[in-house]
């Protein structure tokens, strides 16, 4: 019988820690995190991210053209926020939108109320 393991058990087994100059790093990490009128959760989100263990290199918020200062909220912890000229009319749309921004060995996607 096989074993089940999470996400973060399969990536961390697959991506085992580089040595440089005697210090070890994860490989790089961006989370997209789709958001559209999201002011009431997104700072919790982002205090969450940037408590974890393994912090991610990188946070790409997509503001889907919210009009409740999602963004603002988000600029505020220092993150990258992009917004399209025009809502994209899905989560998918969102994060297609800022996967080409993507610079780092893995990426994830997470909501922003998680």
């Amino acid at each position: 019988m096989q074993e089940e393991k999470n996400l973060s058990e399969i990536v961390l087994s697959q991506s085992q820690p580089k040595k440089t100059s005697g210090q070890c790093s994860y490989p790089g990490l961006t989370v997209i995190i789709p958001a559209y009128n999201e002011a009431n959760s997104v700072g919790d989100t982002l205090h969450s991210l940037q408590r974890q263990t393994w912090v991610p290199d990188e946070i790409i918020i997509v503001d889907d053209c919210s009009c409740d200062g999602t963004g603002e909220i988000a600029r505020s912890f220092g993150v990258t926020v992009v917004r399209p000229s025009a809502n994209t009319g899905s989560k998918a749309g969102a994060q297609n939108f800022a996967l080409p921004m993507v610079k780092t060995e893995f990426v994830m996607a997470i909501d922003a109320d998680t």
